[in-house]
Order: C-alpha cells, then sequence, then structure tokens
C-alpha cells in the first residue's frame, strides 16, 4: 500500500514536468528534470550494491518500492561473468498520475529517466527496460548488468 509521503513525491514529480512542459516545452523540461538524476540515483543505490551483487543490493530496496505502491520481485541472472538482475514491478504507481496529468504514458519522466540516470551514475553497468505495463505488458521488467569484478 503506498503511503501518503509517497504520493505526494510521486505527484510532485507530475506536477514539477507539467509546470516546466507549460514554461518550456517538453523537450527542456525533461532536459531540466534529468539534471541531477544520476547523482541521487548513486546517493540511493549506491550503499545498496556497493560489495554486494546487483540482486543482494536490489532486494534489500524491495521494501522502498513498496511504500510507493509497487509491488517488486528480484531475480538473480548473473552469467558469464556478469553480476545481473532482473527488477520487475508487477505495479506502476504512475499510471494513474499520468493520465490525470495528459500522458500517454508515464514512463519518460519516470522510469526511462531512471534507467539512464542509474546507467550515468555507474558508467560499469548497464541498464534496459524489457518490458512496460503502461506499453501493454503484464509486468515491468528492468535488467542490470554489469561485470562481476565491479562491485567496488
Amino acid at each position: 500500500m503506498i503511503t501518503k509521503e509517497a504520493a505526494q513525491r510521486l505527484r510532485q514529480r507530475f506536477e514539477r514536468f507539467s509546470e516546466l512542459k507549460a514554461e518550456y516545452g517538453t523537450s527542456k523540461a525533461l532536459e531540466i528534470m534529468r539534471s541531477g538524476q544520476a547523482e541521487l540515483q548513486k546517493k540511493l543505490m549506491e550503499p545498496l550494491i556497493n560489495q554486494v551483487s546487483l540482486a543482494e543490493g536490489f532486494r534489500q530496496s524491495i521494501s522502498i518500492f513498496e511504500e510507493f505502491g509497487m509491488n517488486m520481485e528480484v531475480v538473480d541472472i548473473s552469467n558469464v561473468g556478469k553480476d545481473a538482475v532482473l527488477e520487475i514491478q508487477r505495479v506502476c504507481p504512475y499510471m494513474s498520475l499520468a493520465r490525470e496529468f495528459g500522458l500517454q504514458t508515464p514512463c519518460q519522466i519516470t522510469c526511462d529517466m531512471e534507467v539512464e540516470a542509474v546507467e550515468e551514475a555507474f558508467p560499469d553497468m548497464k541498464g534496459r527496460i524489457l518490458s512496460k505495463l503502461a506499453c501493454g505488458d503484464c509486468v515491468c521488467v528492468f535488467k542490470y548488468e554489469r561485470d562481476t569484478n565491479s562491485r567496488n
């Protein structure tokens, strides 16, 4: 169940994008929204994934995602010298906000931006979105990987 504080934080992102889009247009609004995201991802993720596998680190974040109303599963897919993980999200708390703010999908101001920021924050890590609830898939699936020896 989403907490009241988490719901407000989600709403603030959409409100900010809406305001920036009205003032500067979509491209500039997205550029402004991206600013500082890599630093934020590094601050949030580094303590979780430093010195442990991505799967171990991502499992530590499940309770954080639950606060935002998400239902997350982590699957360790490490293979062939890669420390790799699938993050599966069964619930997207952004969908109703996207509709409310007139967006076809929430992805460009949420998950797309966050995966991009992770790659910028951790140059040794690749992130990719494999499926999206917002595009009609049954779950959102994110894949992250890095060389096994990249665990700082």
